[in-house]
């Protein structure tokens, strides 16, 4: 190469000799999966200062600024600017740039922390003396580290870039290896703030995928701070990393105070966190060697894409997963569990199948795992403490615990699986989707006493005492997850010659959908307002709010006031996690979309659409919603075209209201009779047959709420407007 030649690509696109865009992570090293080995191409830098001899200084008043030298000559650490840190401390680390993408944060993993690992030691006479660092101990490093902050200016503080890696797949050597383990261990917060953030993780967010065993984690954790850094286990350091930064994504920042943590800091550094995750993962050489941490790595990790909405980056994961999975024969296994380590490898099993048909579900894609066809036993219905390393205690379904809702999740994505037989085939048939839907509600209705509804209609779970508080969110995310998938299962059916029988059990998902979150909120405000748990699965809270809400847009039922009272609580519940300094993608995104969608419904902007379409005009502001939505909607195809119908219903119902005008106005016999709201489309009983169901089998039922066999109550239209000021 030419010496004037510049070198724009990435060094994987130059080893592939493809082509570059130039980002970081670019489009290639993405589709290939190397994003943590695209770096720009940065020459080596060198200078005079570096190529001069140690100075040593025994006078003792010059002891600060000499041990400082030896320290930066013994790292061989340049002095350009180039190289300045990035974050001084863990306690006062750079914030991301907030206008930052969320998928592009995550996935781009040079961070650049200062490196606050040093390679000599201080006498007390201030001369320096070699020792190996990797042989301290991980909490003496992080003392060594802080001493060494005593004598450096802050100003004259530098710091080097994170070791490089030497290609995906390459074995490292024992230095490369090391220099990874003095880095990564050098960027852990102190040992205080690490408890209080594993705390907090089992505490509030291990419930949702009991995919990490706290009694054996915690005896890890304990040695872990004693173990030199050179024997510290990197994959499980990733696993460590990912915990501390989904407790930063979602803690009260003040509670971080407590511990000495800067709390304006806290989030910021969740995402720091969270890719120093995915370093420790390629420096532990995990592609070359699966193992069942870097498992539980990625099912933790979903929570944070999730978070940052970087769907497609969790897609992308998923797959090299399932890969690793059946590397270790997690898929063979055929004995039902008899200690932790086969119960753990049912629960990861289980776990990947269910996150696998979820994707499948919400992007309308084939599942990479035929799970309805696995051997797999099931997870055992147990508590942590009821497993130790070699025997295993499982309790009768009767009795709730942690495991509860996890083995009856397995059960019902088992059965959805079934949707992707045959190339998923039966997604096109109503008789086979009639039939799933079948399977699923004999499932829900084997649930045990504490997810289901007690004698008039009151849900249990919320009247649990609080140390089964876990159990109620876990009510509701099964619950809530149930009724969107039958949602989408059904929506494809509507109009066309199934429409009735398909319209019902519409009806009866999306009115039930938030049923026990309702159930929830009014047992005990106070308990709900300052509940952790609610906030780590505000994801699928707002997912299914989504589906709801283009659903309401879209088809227009006759009597919408629950499916929008639902939707609004839910923008007032994210508006609150806002307020509450959550500065998550998912929060402050999802909020503005679920707004945007009841804005369009209010000022029908689907009839706006159709009039833009015949006057040439630009398309309707509903296609901007696509990018936000589609992933919870079945894919982009999908979404485009159910969004279409939007300006069909909208002449339908305008048809309609001009032949209400004259006719009296349809009124539904309910709990409690209400007005119609004056934005709901008034129709007469002829133009209703044309769009909605009314034949016995298909009509709304007198009952308050409809079931279909979940046995819940939630009486919206018994609310008063003082309950809820935005009904106001």
């Amino acid at each position: 190469m030419g010496a004037n030649n510049k070198i724009l690509s990435c060094r994987p696109c130059r080893e592939r000799k493809v082509r570059c865009d130039r980002m970081t992570p670019c489009k290639s090293c993405v589709r290939h999966g190397c994003e943590t080995r695209c770096q720009p191409y940065q020459p080596a830098c060198w200078t005079y200062q570096d190529k001069l001899p140690i100075t040593r200084a025994n006078k003792s008043v010059r002891r600060a600024q000499s041990i400082s030298t030896a320290i930066d000559t013994c790292t061989g650490r340049p002095t350009t600017t180039q190289l300045l840190a990035s974050v001084s401390s863990l306690s006062t680390y750079h914030s991301v740039p907030s206008n930052a993408n969320s998928e592009q944060r995550q996935c781009n993993l040079d961070t650049n922390p200062q490196q606050r690992y040093i390679t000599s030691n201080s006498t007390g006479d201030g001369v320096s003396s070699n020792y190996d660092p990797a042989a301290l101990s991980v909490e003496a490093l992080r003392t060594h580290n802080d001493l060494r902050c005593l004598y450096e200016d802050e100003g004259s503080q530098a710091a080097i870039t994170a070791p490089s890696f030497s290609g995906s797949g390459v074995t490292l050597s024992t230095s490369e290896k090391t220099n990874w383990q003095l880095y990564l261990a050098s960027c852990l917060p102190p040992r205080s703030q690490c408890d209080l953030f594993v705390a907090y993780f089992f505490e509030s967010t291990n419930w949702i995928y009991q995919a990490i065993h706290a009694p054996s984690f915690r005896q890890k954790y304990e040695i872990f701070w004693r173990t030199p850094v050179k024997d510290i286990d990197l994959v499980w350091l990733a696993l460590l990393y990912v915990m501390i930064s989904l407790t930063a994504l979602y803690i009260d920042p003040r509670t971080c105070e407590s511990v000495g943590f800067d709390a304006s800091n806290v989030r910021d550094s969740g995402h720091l966190w969270f890719r120093l995750s995915r370093q420790a993962l390629h420096a532990g050489e995990y592609e070359s060697r699966p193992c069942l941490t870097q498992l539980q790595v990625f099912i933790e990790s979903q929570l944070y894409w999730y978070a940052t909405k970087a769907v497609e980056s969790l897609n992308s994961a998923l797959g090299q997963a399932i890969r690793c999975a059946q590397a270790i024969g997690l898929d063979k296994d055929r004995t039902p569990a008899a200690d932790l380590a086969s119960e753990l490898r049912h629960r990861i099993w289980w776990d990947l199948c269910c996150s696998d048909t979820f994707q499948s579900l919400c992007l309308d894609r084939q599942t990479l795992v035929q799970a309805h066809l696995s051997d797999v036993p099931m997870p055992q219905n147990c508590d942590d403490s009821d497993i130790t390393q070699s025997t295993i205690n499982p309790r009768p379904i009767e009795d709730p615990t942690v495991m509860s809702m996890h083995v009856l999740r397995a059960h019902l994505f088992k059965t959805f699986n079934k949707l992707y037989a045959d190339n998923g085939a039966a997604l096109a048939s109503y008789e086979e989707v009639s039939s799933i839907d079948g399977n699923i509600i004999a499932i829900v209705n084997q649930f045990p006493w504490y997810f289901k509804s007690a004698p008039g209609n009151a849900i249990v779970s919320p009247t649990l005492p609080p140390a089964y508080d876990y159990i109620q969110w876990q009510h509701h995310l099964i619950h809530n997850s149930i009724c969107v998938q039958r949602i989408r299962m059904y929506r494809p059916f509507l109009r066309t010659s199934y429409h009735n029988a398909c319209w019902s059990k519409c009806i009866e998902a999306v009115e039930e959908a938030f049923a026990v979150y309702h159930a929830i909120r009014a047992a005990n405000p106070a308990r709900f307002q300052r509940s952790q748990r609610m906030l780590a699965q505000s994801y699928q809270i707002f997912c299914s709010a989504v589906s709801i809400a283009v659903f309401l847009l879209v088809e227009r039922p006759v009597v919408p006031s629950r499916m929008q009272s639902d939707i609004e609580v839910v923008i007032q519940d994210l508006q609150k996690l806002v307020q509450n300094h959550s500065s998550t993608p998912m929060a402050v995104a999802g909020r503005d979309v679920l707004t945007k969608i009841l804005h369009a419904y209010n000022n029908g902007d689907g009839l706006q659409a159709h009039h833009n379409a015949q006057d040439g005009a630009p398309s309707s502001n509903w296609h901007s919603l696509i990018p936000e939505i589609y992933a919870y909607m079945g894919g982009k195809r999908k979404t485009k075209t159910y969004l279409e119908r939007c300006a069909v219903s909208h002449i339908v119902n305008q048809e309609s209201s001009i032949t209400a005008a004259q006719a009296s106005p349809v009124t539904h016999s309910q709990a409690g009779t209400t007005a119609t709201p004056p934005d709901v489309v008034q129709a007469t009983q002829g133009s209703i047959d044309m769009i909605y169901p009314t034949s016995a089998d298909a009509t709304i039922s007198n009952d308050p709420v409809p079931s279909f066999g979940f046995d819940l109550h939630f009486d919206v239209l018994n609310w008063g407007a003082e309950d809820f000021p935005f009904l106001q």
